[in-house]
């Protein structure tokens, strides 16, 4: 409830004074329960090694128990994912190595935006709500090419080169408004569009 709306998506906003209101909208976000996941078939838009990339989603989530970890999103098993620690802190992994971990909180209970902006040949950069909170240069490329982007859980294979699969490190929370790139944005492209409606055709938008 409140007594202002502001629409970023459409950049509108109105007053309404001293009225009360509250939205009855349904929210159509994925819910995760701390149990399960989701899958999405990027078999057809996939990077491949050479290209630069960049994925985005909303998301809010409670933190995990002591010593546990969430996870964002996971492709490859863990050759590139997103995990949270108990204390709510980024954590992005390359190549089945853990990179620097972010310090602030993400797992508020509040909504928060996530990008993850991959340059070929060059660095990776993981924004929160446009911020600029992990970056380093990756040893080895980060490859994104896959049958399945899963969100919400760590998807690793359970013989080497076997195509069956365990899940672990659920995330508990919402996910919403995923995009994938296939192509070279910069950190103030990303920033720019987190608040904006999409209509499907905008170039590099692969998913």
């Amino acid at each position: 409830m409140g007594t202002a709306a502001t629409d970023a998506a459409r950049s509108r906003n109105m007053t309404l004074g001293a009225a009360n209101w509250y939205f009855a909208a349904a929210n159509k976000s994925l819910a995760f329960n701390g149990a399960a996941h989701a899958d999405i078939d990027i078999t057809a838009c996939s990077p491949s090694a050479e290209d630069s990339y960049a994925l985005e989603m909303w998301f809010r989530g409670d933190k995990p128990a002591a010593g546990q970890t969430a996870t964002l999103f996971s492709v490859n098993g863990d050759s590139v994912a997103a995990q949270f620690t108990d204390q709510g802190a980024l954590r992005i992994i390359a190549s089945g190595k853990e990179s620097t971990v972010a310090s602030v909180n993400c797992l508020d209970d509040l909504w928060h935006h996530f990008a993850l902006n991959v340059l070929a040949g060059g660095s990776v950069t993981a924004l929160i709500d446009g911020q600029n909170v992990v970056q380093f240069a990756p040893v080895r490329p980060l490859h994104f090419q896959a049958d399945k982007l899963v969100l919400g859980a760590m998807r690793k294979p359970q013989t080497a080169g076997a195509a069956d699969y365990a899940f672990s490190d659920y995330f508990n929370g919402n996910i919403d408004e995923v995009r994938l790139w296939n192509a070279k944005l910069s950190a103030d492209v990303l920033r720019n569009r987190r608040n904006t409606r999409l209509e499907g055709s905008e170039s590099g938008l692969a998913a």
